[in-house]
């Protein structure tokens, strides 16, 4: 839990506002697509939307399906499983295959959700060593050697291709890489089990909660604090503000195309792109609903 969380918050907190902000996707509250604004405006409201999209919304299927979980094993007296919550609409039928069916598909879905995380961790992972190797300092590579065949240097990752006499230099990014990445990761969570609750996997997440805080109170001192503190409070309130506006929102003009569409789109060509809510909200609404089962389990059982 703490693993696949933390490859969504602590990459996404970073990436999802910066993108948000420079109006990547058509964002429809960038200030070049709805014609005014600035730029304070857009990093505002680009974090407001990151508030959403890991607030109180995204916390909505694991909290349902926790409650739902506790009553019917410590008020009903119910086996701690999935199959019966649907005790009140199908009674008996929890005890044939319907049960079965209910329960198959929780283990799915958290199979997707846990695929998900660690398909996003291996990627991350992968960017960050391929830069690492690469001596990667703002916007510089200070490690590639000044030689003609490695003047494209990531000419070895996914969808790239040397051209005559250029090599790759160091990591690439790459499906290679990635598995490879995966597999460590697997043998590290498997040692981690076998360990058992109390040496392997306690240790494991103290290790990760203690490097999660090192970096969060790194970024958080180390920076500009009081500009930290004050940006968490001003778009805790906007978010507080948007709060049921975002949660309504559909693009519903925006999802008509453009206007050459003939559907009814913006004539002024303004207003976000039909791809951004179903890019963002729509594909956070199914990494959270996949691992629901799961977390629902671990919120029930504390």
């Amino acid at each position: 839990f703490s693993a696949g969380v933390a490859i969504g918050l602590f990459y996404y907190s970073v990436a999802e506002p910066v993108w948000h902000y420079k109006g990547w996707g058509g964002a429809r509250w960038a200030h070049g697509n709805k014609g005014y604004g600035n730029d304070n405006e857009d990093a505002t409201h680009a974090l407001m939307i990151s508030w959403y999209h890991w607030g109180l919304h995204g916390w909505i299927p694991y909290t349902t399906m926790g409650a739902v979980l506790a009553i019917m094993s410590h008020r009903r007296g119910f086996p701690l499983t999935i199959r019966y919550i649907f005790w009140p609409l199908i009674g008996e039928r929890c005890y044939g295959w319907i049960g079965d069916a209910v329960d198959v598909l929780s283990i799915v879905t958290t199979i997707f959700g846990v695929c998900t995380s660690l398909g996003l961790g291996a990627m991350q992972v992968n960017q960050g060593l391929q830069r690492l190797s690469h001596g990667f300092y703002q916007g510089v590579n200070y490690n590639i050697p000044a030689d003609e065949k490695y003047s494209t240097p990531l000419c070895g990752g996914t969808g790239q291709t040397c051209g005559v006499g250029k090599e790759a230099y160091g990591i690439q990014t790459n499906v290679p890489t990635q598995i490879f990445i995966i597999v460590v990761i697997t043998v590290v969570a498997t040692v981690s089990v076998i360990s058992g609750m109390d040496r392997g996997i306690v240790n494991l997440s103290r290790f990760n909660f203690a490097l999660g805080m090192f970096l969060m109170f790194a970024v958080l001192f180390l920076g500009e604090t009081y500009f930290c503190l004050d940006l968490i409070v001003q778009t805790a309130g906007y978010y507080v503000f948007y709060f049921m506006k975002v949660a309504f929102q559909t693009d519903a003009f925006e999802r008509l195309g453009k206007a050459a569409l003939g559907l009814g789109g913006a004539p002024d060509g303004k207003g976000g792109s039909d791809s951004w809510l179903s890019g963002w909200t729509i594909f956070y609404w199914g990494w959270w609903i996949s691992w629901a089962p799961f977390v629902g389990t671990f919120l029930e059982i504390f």
